[in-house]
């Protein structure tokens, strides 16, 4: 499967990526814009998909922070560490997650309330101290980010 990212909140449109582009739900692919109901509920409108601009997913750009991290590179320069402090600033969610042939995947990520918390949740998910597959998944909740 593959990897998604949605920037959801007030301030959403205001955020900029470095690599691909952000698309709202409804404009993406049938997975997710059957999710904009349950993702808007969650983590406030408007939402939009970070599509990679090659696979109609996030999965390269998420995969490109994995493998900064596999080579001991961090995720500081990555375009997915720009996009954390940028959502972080401007109060807007992000949500991750591994679309596993699971269409709850996305309801099952870990919850962070700032950029730095969700570097050492993704630091543990991609040690394999956390327990779970070595997957990036979370939804960063800055206050006053929803709706």
């Amino acid at each position: 499967m593959s990897y998604f990212a949605v920037i959801s909140g007030k301030n959403a449109k205001s955020v900029s990526v470095r690599e691909g582009h952000l698309v709202p739900l409804s404009e993406s692919q049938p997975y997710i814009a059957n999710l904009t109901d349950a993702l808007a509920e969650r983590d406030g409108t408007p939402a939009l998909l970070w599509d990679d601009g090659e696979t109609g997913t996030s999965n390269d750009v998420i995969c490109a922070a994995e493998e900064d991290l596999w080579e001991e590179r961090g995720l500081e320069s990555s375009a997915l560490w720009q996009l954390l402090v940028n959502c972080d600033r401007s109060a807007v969610s992000v949500r991750v997650w591994w679309a596993n042939n699971d269409p709850n995947a996305f309801q099952r990520v870990d919850i962070a309330t700032s950029a730095s918390e969700v570097l050492a949740l993704i630091l543990r998910q991609m040690d394999g101290s956390s327990g779970g597959p070595r997957n990036i998944c979370f939804v960063m909740h800055p206050s006053s980010s929803q709706a």
